[in-house]
C-alpha cells in the first residue's frame, strides 16, 4: 500500500471515489478521488466532478450529424474540464481529524 512506502507521499489521486473508503484522511494521506459518486459524496471525499451532461449532449450531436452525413464537422478531440469539489479527505497532516459524519467548526 501506498502508505507503507518512505518516504510516505503526502497526498495521492485516485482512480475513483470509492478506492479513498477505508483510509484515515487527512490524517494519514490527503486524498482526491474521480468522478463524485454519491457513496463517496456522503463520506466527504474531496472529489473531481465530471461534466457528463455536456459530454452528453456534446455526442448525441456528434451522432446526430453523423447520421445525417455530417461527419467531419466536429474535432476529434475535445476537452471537458472537471470541477474540484473540496471535501474532508484533503488538508493538512498537523489538521486534527473529523470522523466521517461530524462537522468541524461548529
Amino acid at each position: 500500500m501506498v502508505l507503507d512506502e518512505q518516504p510516505c507521499p503526502t497526498a495521492v489521486f485516485v482512480g475513483s471515489d470509492l478506492q479513498v473508503l477505508g483510509i484515515l484522511v487527512p490524517a494519514q494521506l490527503s486524498v482526491v478521488g474521480y468522478n463524485d459518486v454519491v457513496l463517496a459524496g456522503c463520506a466527504g471525499v474531496t472529489t473531481i466532478r465530471i461534466p457528463w451532461e455536456d459530454i452528453g449532449r456534446h455526442t448525441a450531436t456528434v451522432l446526430q450529424d453523423h447520421t445525417e452525413g455530417g461527419l467531419g464537422r466536429h474535432p476529434t478531440r475535445l476537452r471537458f474540464v472537471g470541477e474540484l469539489i473540496e471535501q474532508r479527505t484533503t488538508g493538512r497532516r498537523d489538521q486534527p481529524v473529523v470522523p466521517s459524519g461530524e462537522r468541524s467548526g461548529g
